[in-house]
């Protein structure tokens, strides 16, 4: 669950590599290593570069709004 691998993802600052491109690319492999119904990551990551300002626009669009609801939930339980 998440609750157990959280403590792990915080030590090892898991997030941070996906600020770039190939930490982008290292983690759609590790998905294939883990996942049995994947053979390749290759056809996932050139559709991420190919669609690279298409993704970065519905991020900026949709993450002011993820920020604020998730502020709201954590001021409604502190």
């Amino acid at each position: 669950s998440f609750n157990n691998i959280f403590p792990y993802m915080k030590q090892h600052n898991w997030l941070f590599n996906y600020q770039f491109s190939w930490g982008i690319e290292k983690s759609l492999a590790g998905l294939v290593h883990r996942a049995k119904y994947l053979t390749d990551s290759d056809t996932a990551f050139a559709l991420f570069t190919d669609r690279y300002i298409e993704l970065e626009n519905a991020y900026q669009a949709f993450f002011p709004s993820l920020k604020n609801f998730a502020l709201e939930k954590f001021s409604d339980i502190h």
